[in-house]
């Protein structure tokens, strides 16, 4: 009973300094390099002998990591990591002398953070408080009034003009919180399906959501480059007009 007692105890200490060194790398962002790393304080060579997708293909095989000191590495470069889901890397070592296997997985997703539930719950409060913003900014858009007056005291019409930039700048904020709100849930459900055929469209999906924020980030711009440059002429035509004695009533935006 203690020879094999000992027999084991030796047996996991020799499995543990190579293959229990590491059994899963990380989360990753699909797309980004990843650099495989492996340890063994007694090997002359650790080789990887198979990297493969979630469904199990495999599209690396048998490639030598390059040694340093105690610490072996192999770069995977970004073509191959376009996959959402797990990978699994398998190799072989020279432990004390003896061939002996390892294998460990690390996860690719679209943001390249670990799925917990703190965070998935902080993610979900982030993303109700941008749709909550984006109601409220469109409910300003729809109750803001068009057109703004003022009047004196005998009720006589000091100016008139308008609420518009006012009013759109409420409506493209609004689209701006939704494509952020759209475009997280998205990459949520898509981090979370993988690469399917469903999962595909989610990513189709978050991009056209992306470009969206984009574009109302555009027309954003464009309302209130024109309505500054507009301003400022209305004020040079007011400062021309009372500097001849002409009416000074004009429309301000």
């Amino acid at each position: 009973m203690k020879k094999i007692f000992i027999f084991v105890l030796i047996f996991l200490l020799l499995v543990t300094t190579l293959s229990a060194s590491k059994s899963n790398l990380g989360t990753f962002k699909k797309g980004d390099n990843v650099t495989l790393i492996q340890t063994c304080d007694n090997c002359t060579y650790v080789n990887i002998t198979a990297i493969r997708y979630p469904n199990s293909t495999a599209f690396i095989e048998n490639v030598v990591m390059t040694k340093d000191g105690t610490k072996y590495t192999y770069n995977l470069i970004n073509n191959y990591t376009s996959v959402i889901g797990e990978y699994t890397v398998t190799g072989v070592g020279d432990l004390d002398g003896d061939t002996d296997s390892w294998v460990y997985t690390f996860q690719i997703n679209a943001i390249g953070f670990e799925s917990t539930d703190a965070r998935s719950g902080a993610a979900d409060r982030g993303v109700y408080m941008i749709f909550g913003l984006a109601t409220l900014l469109f409910l300003g858009f729809l109750f803001l009034p068009q057109d703004k007056t003022k009047t004196d005291e005998m009720g006589n019409l000091i100016y008139g003009g308008n609420n518009r930039p006012f009013k759109w700048t409420f409506f493209l904020l609004s689209v701006l919180f939704l494509s952020i709100g759209l475009n997280l849930t998205f990459i949520s459900i898509y981090n979370d399906i993988g690469d399917t055929q469903i999962g595909a469209v989610y990513d189709q999906l978050a991009a056209g959501s992306l470009y969206l924020f984009w574009f109302s980030f555009g027309l954003l711009l464009f309302l209130w480059v024109f309505t500054t440059i507009a301003t400022l002429a209305d004020k040079k035509r007011m400062k021309q007009a009372e500097a001849t004695g002409s009416p000074t009533t004009f429309n301000y935006r």
